[in-house]
């Protein structure tokens, strides 16, 4: 069963997100900065979850003040068995909505399934040279 999307319309707390990502989180800086400037209600960052332990990303976090955590993947290991791993994580921190944000691995059809209508992509666009 899928859990309902989270609907942020007149609800009377924040609803808890999770980010995931791998690279240096500059596309979480600006979430962070409208946060930090209560300029974006009704949302808390509850977990920041990285596959690189030095992914900029999880600084980000720790300057702000934000629980993050390095779940690294070891080679071979199934897609949807760190997918689950990664899923109890979130789950543990009480997360209702998932920001990918960088985040450079393909996710199993079982986590987009358990996220379903609760995750948002956040990627840069591709840039083309001549």
């Amino acid at each position: 069963m899928r859990p309902k999307p989270p609907d942020l319309r007149g609800w009377p707390r924040s609803v808890r997100v999770g980010v995931l990502g791998s690279t240096r989180g500059s596309s979480l800086q600006p979430i962070l900065d409208a946060l930090g400037a209560a300029e974006l209600g009704g949302i808390e960052i509850a977990l920041v979850i990285s596959n690189k332990k030095d992914a900029g990303i999880l600084t980000r976090a720790a300057q702000h003040g934000l629980p993050w955590r390095h779940v690294p993947c070891k080679k071979g290991t199934p897609r949807a068995e760190y997918d689950a791993v990664v899923t109890s994580h979130l789950e543990a921190a009480g997360c209702e909505m998932l920001l990918l944000i960088g985040f450079m691995r393909i996710v199993s059809p079982e986590f987009c399934c358990r996220w379903d209508l609760s995750l948002i992509h956040i990627s840069e666009p591709t840039r083309r040279y001549a």
